[in-house]
């Protein structure tokens, strides 16, 4: 009140208005006085709601340079990450194909011995299962006479 009282008496009311050919004073106008109350105290809620809204936008601001600095480190991290990787998948790479390359030509007489042996193998199974039979015949054979 005493805000609105020190605003109200700042202004200059000295001057008077010619009203209907009588003169009129507008500081005696108890509608003018609560108008510039109103016009007072509307500038001041807007003042006080614009230092908000620069408060909140400066918060709003500073939250996304943060999130934009967070996520500019995180995507280095993860670009850094990437290298690394790609790095070792070359490094497995040449480990394969240098391993590789001494198992084919380690392996290439094996493969041919090893599918030799798998013949042989197969060979004396079939070796191995006439002879049983054979000589089961030829107990069941020797058991009958006696």
């Amino acid at each position: 009140s005493s805000s609105r009282q020190s605003s109200v008496d700042s202004l200059d009311f000295s001057h008077s208005f010619a009203l209907y050919g009588n003169e009129y004073d507008a500081s005696m106008d108890p509608e003018f006085h609560a108008r510039l109350a109103a016009d007072e105290d509307k500038r001041r809620r807007n003042t006080a709601a614009s230092a908000r809204f620069r408060v909140k936008k400066k918060l709003r601001e500073q939250t996304l340079e943060k999130t934009a600095k967070d996520m500019t480190a995180k995507a280095e991290a993860l670009e850094g990450r990437v290298k690394e990787l790609e790095l070792e998948i070359k490094w497995l790479r040449s480990l394969i194909v240098e391993k590789d390359s001494k198992l084919l030509e380690v392996e290439r007489p094996k493969k041919q011995s090893k599918k030799d042996e798998e013949d042989k193998c197969d060979a004396e199974e079939l070796e191995d299962e006439q002879p049983q039979e054979s000589i089961s015949n030829d107990q069941t054979a020797q058991e009958a006479p006696n």
